[in-house]
């Protein structure tokens, strides 16, 4: 995580209620790399993923345009189908290995989270700008 911050903007779009979810992200250890001003959460965006405004509310904060953003998951319908159709670029977290949808959707599929890092450095996508 350390090494993506440096280079992204990072972001966490979730739903569920913002106690649960500040707390949950906080016993990860994960709160030092998302500043809680990077943390979507349904409950006080007013929708839940998939629903458009809750990705959006994401990209008006970083100021970026779907086609420059990478949205990374592990539930289809939300975290790539929903990004997807805004014009993301999605990435299907699969740990359990299901079988992968044939609708075209995801940039791309992985197992574990390192993985992101070489899918990264192959992908030449964008950088944040300093």
């Amino acid at each position: 995580m350390q090494l993506l911050c440096g280079s992204y903007h990072l972001g966490i779009v979730t739903n569920g209620t913002a106690s649960w979810q500040y707390n949950k992200i906080e016993a990860l250890g994960y709160d030092v790399f998302f500043p809680k001003e990077s943390i979507f959460i349904s409950e006080q965006i007013g929708v839940e993923k998939p629903h458009p405004l809750i990705y959006q509310s994401a990209l008006d904060y970083f100021s970026v345009e779907p086609h420059e953003t990478l949205f990374v998951g592990d539930n289809w319908r939300n975290d790539v189908a929903g990004p997807a159709e805004l014009g993301m670029k999605a990435i299907w977290l699969n740990e359990t290995e299901r079988p992968v949808p044939a609708d075209g959707l995801a940039y791309g599929v992985i197992k574990e989270l390192p993985e992101l890092l070489r899918l990264l450095a192959t992908n030449h996508l964008e950088r944040k700008e300093s």
